[in-house]
């Protein structure tokens, strides 16, 4: 039995990394390349500066040096194998990110703060130049629209305006009618979705924007909170990380 988990496993790994289109269900494939790529940066020697970092810092800046990479090395020589392997954990993420937006299970929290983290990892344009380039970028594409950093601080107001399980539970004396707390929940509820809405069309627009580890943080995220991490063959994940050390 564990042969042939083993055998299947190294068939889809190997197909994943050729790009090829394995008989292997979308979110198995993301967790997949989210696992062998963890375990690259869990074995990786650290160095001195950030030897004392933990691991999600680690990670983070392991993707935004792939990601920066590529920018910078674009069409200049052939990427290193963890590029690829990071471009395509890239690239699943994306598509994962459009399955779980169609499925319309999400909860309206759940995408708002999804989207607000998202937007954390959107970064200026000017960020995305290259050294060679001949001219500075002009200063409306150089930094981040106004519009998008108004959207994001309206965002996180009304998502932290919303009633939680944590919240204190209503006073008997409070002299806010009901009709008057539903109506302020249904405008904190609307202001959620607009401002979520803005904010996912304009990185939706411009992928190239937006930090890689954001986009994989926020996927596996939403991932769990539908349960659909059930669905994934773990012996396959797990038997993959073992063949990327292997190689």
């Amino acid at each position: 039995m564990a042969s042939a988990s083993h055998a299947e496993a190294s068939l889809a790994y190997r197909e994943v990394l050729s790009q090829k289109d394995p008989e292997l269900d979308l979110i198995t494939r993301f967790y997949l390349l989210l696992s062998i790529s963890e375990h690259l940066v869990r074995t990786s020697t650290p160095t001195t500066a950030n030897q004392y970092q933990d691991f999600e810092t680690r990670i983070a800046e392991a993707f935004a040096s792939m990601q920066d990479f590529s920018t910078w090395n674009e069409g200049s020589r052939p990427p290193p194998a963890e590029m690829k392997l990071f471009s395509l954990l890239r690239a699943t993420s994306i598509d994962l990110f459009s399955h779980v937006l169609d499925s319309t299970a999400l909860s309206l929290e759940d995408f708002g703060w999804g989207i607000f983290a998202l937007s954390s990892g959107y970064r200026p344009s000017s960020s995305l130049s290259t050294p060679s380039s001949s001219s500075p970028p002009s200063p409306s594409s150089a930094g981040i629209p106004e519009s998008f950093g108004n959207h994001k601080s309206r965002l996180r107001a009304a998502l932290l305006s919303l009633p939680t399980l944590t919240s204190p539970p209503p006073s008997r004396n409070s002299s806010v009618p009901p009709a008057n707390k539903i109506n302020t929940l249904a405008k904190a509820n609307r202001e959620v979705h607009v401002c979520a809405t803005m904010l996912l069309q304009a990185m939706r627009s411009d992928w190239e924007r937006v930090r890689w580890w954001h986009l994989v943080a926020v996927v596996e995220r939403w991932v769990r909170a539908l349960g659909l991490d059930g669905k994934v063959d773990w012996s396959v994940v797990g038997a993959g990380v073992q063949l990327g050390r292997e190689d």
